[in-house]
């Protein structure tokens, strides 16, 4: 297999895309500007207790307030009450409608081991079958772990020493403690800690040992990551690599092609079948289509072929777009109640490679799948795209932040490339003219240039000039 990480770093936003075999089979994408992140740990003040609920409302600072529900705090036996300040972390973030889902129950998250406040189980991950293995960790964890804490042994630590194990555990307990220290002293509302950013979660979750290469293309992003690495991650020295050619790291992959792709309703299957996305606001629907797929074989064995190729597909787009929530997939029907289950199973292992919990309900009288994906950040969708103001939110354009962003980093890349001697003319829609107005003083002395906004209301939002001033 060959496996590479590419991290695309600029002031604006951070994508990570992890690529097998010239597959793009995961993406995330970190808007440095964001509000509320997952994993995030906040000093919050108690604004109402609901019995009714079996919750508690929080101020955390942010516009939202904040929801604990009762099983997420520590000390169940003593509800929290108004006025009292907590430290609480971002278990699911904020939509449009609530705020922030948060816990008592802290975690710091590392490649190797969680470091979990409020108990004292240690847990092995399933995956290490070796009883004995299990159980050397379970001891070696113990003789560190401060009272109060408990943990969680992930896979990743069969590939490293004893030594490196507890050195990342000793790390997390000290941020842990650096956390709780900063809380004693803290006497507002807001946020207090953010224990892990897209290059972090990049050596933690992704950075293993089937990685043949670590792209970076930010210089300060690289010496922070390979000063860590080196240090508590030393077998991954020689993958990372920093990225300093012309051309954008993410266009020698293809990569912002296959990101176009995500917002497409209907996906095209190498077979000629298809898959189309419909989203609700309380479920995603997934429909499956044989379309032109026919190769002289009998129906029940081009629904199974096509829908084995679709459930591939799906577990993919489920991870790339981040849905979350209830899902409905609609296969083409089978008869056949053994191909059915076969199917069934297919979809769980490839939804195994998945990070976000997933679960199968099963498939009901009518042949629908039934599924829940774990929501704890937003999906693509929601992040990147608007409601359009001309068809009344049927469809969806690009969010004027996202167009910001796509700009800023073809400004990077004219810099880059040493288009960088003129002045420049940034030719967009309206609506996106009136957003820019507010980035361009920050722009002109980021990239040492005067730059000019033309309107042109003939222009879809997404579509854009940037044009030299050579006279």
């Amino acid at each position: 297999m060959n496996k590479y990480l590419l991290l695309s770093v600029s002031s604006e936003e951070s994508m990570l895309a992890v690529v097998e075999d010239e597959i793009l089979n995961d993406l995330i994408i970190e808007d440095n500007s964001s509000e509320e992140v997952a994993g995030e740990i906040y000093v919050g003040i108690v604004k109402n207790v609901v019995n009714s609920i079996n919750g508690v409302f929080l101020d955390i600072g942010g516009g939202k307030n904040a929801y604990l529900r009762y099983d997420d705090i520590i000390n169940r036996g003593t509800l929290p009450t108004e006025g009292e300040t907590l430290l609480v972390q971002i278990k699911k973030e904020s939509t449009y409608t609530k705020g922030p889902l948060v816990t008592e129950k802290i975690s710091f998250k590392g490649k190797y081991a969680v470091l979990i406040k409020g108990t004292n189980y240690i847990g092995v991950s399933k995956k290490i079958h070796d009883e004995d293995l299990r159980e050397k960790f379970r001891n070696i964890t113990k003789t560190i772990l401060p009272e109060g804490y408990g943990a969680i042994i992930r896979t990743e630590s069969i590939e490293t020493s004893v030594e490196s194990f507890l050195k990342e555990l000793k790390k997390l307990i000290y941020e842990s403690d650096v956390v709780q220290k900063r809380f004693k002293r803290e006497k507002n509302t807001g946020l207090l800690y953010r224990n892990s950013d897209l290059s972090m979660r990049c050596i933690r979750d992704y950075l293993d040992k089937d990685v043949k290469k670590l792209l970076i293309d930010d210089k300060s992003t690289y010496n922070r990551m390979n000063k860590l690495i080196s240090e508590y991650f030393p077998e991954y020295s020689k993958t990372i690599t920093f990225y300093n050619e012309k051309k954008p790291l993410f266009e020698v992959f293809n990569i912002e092609d296959e990101i176009q792709k995500l917002y497409k309703r209907k996906i095209e299957l190498k077979s000629g079948g298809s898959i189309i996305f419909d989203y609700a606001e309380a479920l995603t629907v997934i429909d499956v289509n044989s379309g032109s797929f026919n190769k002289n074989m009998s129906h029940e064995d081009v629904a199974f072929f096509v829908n084995k190729e679709a459930a591939c597909e799906i577990a993919r787009q489920l991870r790339l777009r981040g849905i979350g929530g209830i899902i409905m997939i609609d296969f083409i029907d089978m008869k056949d109640l053994k191909r059915r289950e076969q199917l069934i199973g297919y979809l769980k292992k490839e939804l195994k490679k998945d990070f976000v919990k997933t679960v199968i309900c099963g498939m009901t009288s009518l042949g629908l799948v039934e599924m829940t994906r774990e929501r704890t950040v937003h999906s693509l969708l929601y992040k990147y795209y608007d409601d359009c103001s001309v068809c009344g939110g049927v469809g969806k354009v690009f969010t004027l932040k996202r167009i910001s962003n796509k700009i800023h980093k073809d400004l990077e890349f004219m810099r880059k490339t040493g288009n960088s001697s003129f002045d420049l003319t940034i030719e967009c829609q309206v609506e996106v003219a009136n957003y820019l107005r507010k980035y361009i003083d920050l722009w002109e002395k980021e990239f040492g240039k005067k730059i000019f906004i033309k309107e042109n209301k003939s222009l879809h939002r997404d579509v854009y000039s940037i044009l030299l001033n050579k006279d």
